[in-house]
């Protein structure tokens, strides 16, 4: 649930457990995370660079979790921060293609794309840009291809 904001299922399950604790100790944590105490203490050094936990002043060997809504906020915002800039590099990159292109006509009306995966990708790529709708013009049997097809799983 938290992957997009940057945390990795291991580091989100530490935190989930560390919030309902409270604060704990490294072997206390490991033992509920079932993971090794050096694994563990890797995972909140990790959360600690997100600022969702700290070392406890009052005892040491003992972490804190930070309150979601302050700690989680941040790294909403931060991450909202990078999409727009994101989103403004992608705008400038399309200008340029546009601007640098031999034959702008062409280009704003159509685009070939060749090959299986690359066809997938930008279908999926469509989809996922799109505000409103896609419409295809589909000239041979139809076939559906998922996220996971394009990745090359079942």
């Amino acid at each position: 649930m938290l992957g997009a904001i940057g945390l990795d299922d291991v580091q989100e399950s530490a935190y989930r457990v560390l919030v309902g604790l409270g604060a704990a100790d490294v072997g206390d944590l490991a033992h509920r995370l079932e993971m090794p105490e050096d694994d563990t203490g890797l995972v909140l050094r990790r959360l600690e660079g997100h600022g969702l936990v700290a070392r406890s002043s009052a005892r040491p060997g003992r972490w804190v979790a930070a309150p979601p809504s302050v700690a989680l906020s941040a790294l909403l915002t931060r991450q909202r921060h990078q999409l727009d800039q994101a989103e403004l590099a992608a705008a400038v990159l399309a200008a340029e293609f546009r601007a640098e292109a031999t034959e702008p006509a062409v280009h704003d009306l159509i685009e070939v794309v060749t090959g299986t995966n690359a066809v997938a990708q930008r279908f999926l790529q469509l989809q996922f840009g799109a505000e409103r709708e896609v419409c295809a013009l589909v000239t041979d049997r139809p076939m559906a291809v998922t996220e996971g097809r394009l990745r090359g799983l079942p």
